[in-house]
C-alpha cells in the first residue's frame, strides 16, 4: 500500500480537501497536473511525502490511460502493468523496453492478456512505475510519429 493523501497538517479543512481531490480527479494531462501541484505549493507550502505520492500516482494514471494500461499494481516482486486487450503495444515497443537502459528488469506474461512486471523492491514500485510508464509513453508516441511520417512520404 502507498500513502497518498492530503494530510490534516497540510490541509485541515475537509471541504477544501474534497475540492482538491476532485481537482486531481479531473486532471486531463501532465501539464494540468504540474500546474495543480504548483498551485498546491503556492497555497499550502512544500508538498509533504503523502501529497507528492498522490501527485505521482495521478501522473501514473494519466500515462497509463495514454498507453493502454488498464491496471498498475504494486506486488511482492515489484510492479505489474496489465494492458487492455484492445490496444497492446506492438512487439517493437516491447523489444525497446526490454533493451532500455535505466529501466528495471522487465518480464512479460501473455496468458491472461498482456502483463508486464518490473522487478523492483516493493517500497519502490511507484517510482519504478513512473520510470517505465514514461519510457512506454515515449516509445509509443515515437512509433506513432514515425508511422505518420511514413504515411505522408511520397511514393516512388
Amino acid at each position: 500500500r502507498s500513502s497518498a493523501f492530503l494530510p490534516d497538517d497540510y490541509m485541515a479543512d475537509p471541504e477544501v480537501k474534497i475540492r482538491w481531490y476532485r481537482e486531481l480527479g479531473r486532471v486531463a494531462d501532465e501539464r494540468q497536473l504540474d500546474d495543480l501541484a504548483d498551485e498546491l505549493r503556492d497555497r499550502f507550502g512544500n508538498l509533504p511525502a503523502p501529497v507528492q505520492q498522490l501527485i505521482d500516482i495521478t501522473r501514473l494514471r494519466l500515462r497509463c490511460l495514454r498507453v493502454g494500461v488498464s491496471e498498475v499494481k504494486g506486488i511482492r516482486r515489484g510492479v505489474r502493468f496489465v494492458f487492455t486487450g484492445e490496444t497492446p503495444p506492438d512487439s517493437s515497443i516491447l523489444r525497446h523496453l526490454l533493451g532500455g537502459t535505466g529501466l528495471p528488469k522487465l518480464t512479460f506474461n501473455a496468458v491472461q492478456g498482456l502483463q508486464m512486471i518490473a522487478e523492483v523492491p516493493r517500497d519502490e514500485w511507484v517510482a519504478a512505475a513512473l520510470v517505465v510508464s514514461r519510457r512506454l509513453v515515449e516509445l509509443i508516441e515515437s512509433t506513432a510519429d514515425d508511422r505518420r511520417i511514413t504515411s505522408r512520404a511520397p511514393r516512388a
